[in-house]
Formats: C-alpha cells, structure tokens, sequence
C-alpha cells in the first residue's frame, strides 16, 4: 500500500503481535489484495500474494496443512482512482480474483468468496453498506464451517467394550503363560 505502508501485508506480518499471534493460530484468513488492486495491476499483485503466502507457510509450518490458511477474494469496486476508470478496475479485480483461485490450489490455502455484488456497495461505490456486512461476519463463519468438515476426518462412534463377567468362558483368552510348539 503506497499511501499507508503501514496497512501493507508485509508491515503487519514483521510486527510482533502478529507473529505471536501467527505462531498461536489455529488457521488464518487474510484480506489481501483489497487496496492492492485499486492501485496495481492483478497479475502484479499475485506475485506478492505468492511471496507472502509462501513466507507463512515457511515461518509456521503449522498453517502449512489444508484449511489452516484462506484468502477472500476481493469486492467489485467501482471508484476510480489516479485515473484508472471502473471498467479497468474492475478488470483488475476479475484477473486477480482468477489468479487467485488458481494459486490457490497450488500453494495448498483456501479461497473465501463472500459473493458480495455492486448492489451490496455502498454511495462510495467502494465499501459495502453497513445493512450488509452481517453478509461478511456468516460467510466466515460457513467457510470455516465448511473447512473444518472437509479437513476433518469423520470420527466412528466407539462400540462399548463389554465388562469381563460378560464375555463368556470359552471366548476370554487362556490364562496360561505356556505357549504351544504351533504359536512360536
């Protein structure tokens, strides 16, 4: 982020709480691209994507497993900025959503769509009216309720073990230490 460094991925990830934070988490969900894109081009900023994503995975392996990282993919946008017309932004916004997707599945994270439209966008053009943002808040919550269904093997319920005085005498095992010619 040219206009505040301080916003960037980069600078959150070298600051101290995030990383403890990281070395903490159980899983991650980064919003990254959101401002990138209004000033970059797409395809530019995947590669940074890629950079970063490959930094988290190496500085805490323990996010390097399926559904342990997630990325959102970015909101229309329709503001245009240093020139840059909204069909040309939008187009920037697509290419990186794309990209993004098929990253994904080479770099082993997960995408969140949040199915956000213009018709969710508020006067700005830019940021989603605040009667929506419960939009935002489910669909972390179904996302990483669905991550944790595919990542989790299913668990079997345990048969109950039968008490000893149930099980009947010809079935318990021989009390006899002596072994027979056939079992050695």
């Amino acid at each position: 982020n040219d206009t505040k460094p301080e916003l960037s991925i980069y600078a959150l990830l070298s600051s101290s709480d995030i990383r403890s934070s990281l070395s903490q988490a159980d899983a991650v969900l980064f919003f990254v691209g959101t401002n990138s894109v209004r000033f970059f081009p797409g395809r530019e900023i995947i590669h940074q994507v890629q950079q970063i994503i490959f930094s988290v995975q190496q500085n805490y392996p323990h996010l390097n497993q399926p559904g342990k990282i997630s990325i959102s993919l970015t909101f229309p946008c329709f503001y245009p900025l240093r020139g840059k017309l909204s069909e040309d932004l939008m187009y920037d916004i697509n290419v990186y959503n794309h990209e993004l997707q098929l990253l994904s599945s080479t770099m082993n994270f997960n995408i969140l769509d949040f199915h956000i439209t213009n018709y969710h966008l508020d006067g700005d053009k830019m940021h989603i009216q605040p009667r929506f943002l419960g939009y935002i808040i489910n669909s972390i919550t179904n996302h990483y309720d669905q991550v944790i269904e595919t990542v989790s093997p299913p668990t079997l319920p345990t048969p109950p073990t039968p008490p000893a005085s149930a099980v009947p005498d010809n079935k318990k095992a021989p009390q006899s230490s002596n072994r027979s010619s056939e079992a050695l």
